[in-house]
């Protein structure tokens, strides 16, 4: 089961964040198409998993379309 938590809502006990919500998303690709430098450490969430995977892949979308940006990506090693 999952549940978008809204901003100041606290999440239930029962319940872990995994992925941001539409409103971070909307937030933070709003940033990432005005960024000149964008460097990225990391998914948004647990990407691997598909009903968690939405806030990673739209702010990949976003870094992508912003051309103009000068992008990092660091890779994770263990």
């Amino acid at each position: 089961m999952t549940k978008i938590v809204g901003r100041g809502e606290p999440i239930p006990a029962n319940m872990m964040a995994l992925d941001i919500g539409p409103q971070t998303i909307e937030a933070f690709s709003e940033e990432v198409a005005r960024a000149r430098t964008i460097v990225w450490n990391g998914p948004m969430g647990v990407f691997e998993l598909p009903p968690f995977a939405k806030g990673t892949f739209k702010i990949a979308q976003a870094v992508a379309e912003n051309a103009g940006a000068v992008t990092i990506v660091a890779e994770e090693t263990l």
